[in-house]
């Protein structure tokens, strides 16, 4: 069939999950084949006039059925969902930036183990719970209700998107020009897989931390200006008093600052007006140069990219020091 222009989207019945998610599909790689169809309105027909196909309404009238007998996109009695069946048709079937958008929409059709949990607040405030709340509150307008979740869709998308694609490339580009290292410390008879990036993409830390990025136990992010975050993976538990310890001990000496001697003191959570640049958060269990209070401002710490390196392992490893044996 050529290419047509396609000004509606006909669907047989308010939006599902599997069908807005077809229709991000559809709009985010179908624009080749489907000339306009990411401005494409939305309408819901029960059933197609005599005489009319799929082939006809869309050549001749820019509609295209979805989820609508003789239609390509036809799920019918199948175990595919809708939303599968376009991306097979497009050929995207396999894209991971898919996976679990795919997945969703499986559960919410009832082909797999479903979304609701127990919670009803959770059943509530889930994607299907709120497309569900749309269709009441909007029962005639399937365009304004795929309006709203759309832009959600694409939100996660350019997510999975910076994951598998700019992410990967990001890191391995700074690998190889050394403004990323991965080194490995211990911290009491366990492994710590570690890893240091100069970096301005907020995402990137977190990325690392990740199964997709590597499963790092502890990363060290700086940006251009030189703020340093020190982030970990809570499920280890690391230990991070002796490290922010020598953190503060250094950057008194950088600064030429007053030096405090008690240990304890610089171990601890606590706020050091001393020494602004590092603040130990527990409840995150990192350590960050940077200050969460509006309009006050908080130095990037003067300690060599290097030096962090040996500080970090000096720190993770307690080799310096063992906040065990500081008294409180």
């Amino acid at each position: 069939m050529e290419n047509k222009l396609v000004k509606t989207i006909i669907i047989p019945q308010k939006p599902t999950v599997d069908i807005i998610a077809s229709i991000f599909i559809l709009k985010k790689f179908g624009k080749e084949e489907f000339i306009n169809i990411e401005d494409a309105s939305i309408d819901v027909w029960a059933t197609i006039p005599d005489g009319e196909n799929f082939e006809s309404l869309l050549l001749n009238e820019g509609l295209l059925l979805l989820d609508i007998s003789d239609s390509p996109f036809y799920c019918g009695n199948s175990n595919h969902t809708l939303s599968e069946i376009v991306a097979e048709y497009l050929d995207v079937k396999d894209d991971p930036t898919l996976a679990q958008l795919l997945e969703y929409s499986r559960r919410d059709a009832g082909f797999s183990k479903g979304t609701m949990p127990d919670d009803p607040v959770n059943i509530i405030f889930s994607l299907s719970g709120i497309i569900n709340a749309l269709n009441k509150s909007f029962p005639n307008s399937p365009d304004k209700v795929t309006e709203i979740i759309l832009p959600l869709i694409v939100a996660y998308h350019d997510e999975q998107q910076r994951r598998y694609h700019k992410f990967p490339e990001e890191v391995a580009k700074k690998i190889k020009n050394g403004q990323a290292v991965i080194f490995d410390t211990m911290q009491r008879d366990e492994k710590v897989r570690a890893i240091m990036i100069k970096s301005d993409n907020i995402g990137i830390p977190e990325y690392l931390k990740s199964r997709l990025g590597g499963k790092f136990d502890i990363v060290v992010s700086q940006s251009c200006k030189g703020y340093t975050s020190i982030l970990t993976r809570q499920s280890r538990h690391l230990d991070l008093r002796s490290l922010v310890a020598l953190l503060r001990i250094r950057e008194t000496e950088k600064n030429n600052t007053l030096f405090i001697r008690d240990l304890a003191r610089i171990m601890s959570d606590e706020e050091i007006d001393e020494i602004q640049e590092w603040h130990y958060i527990k409840d995150s269990n990192s350590i960050v140069n940077a200050t969460t209070v509006e309009n006050l401002y908080i130095p990037p710490t003067q300690i060599p990219w290097q030096e962090i390196q040996k500080l970090v392992d000096l720190g993770i490893s307690e080799k310096l020091l063992n906040p065990k044996e500081i008294s409180h």
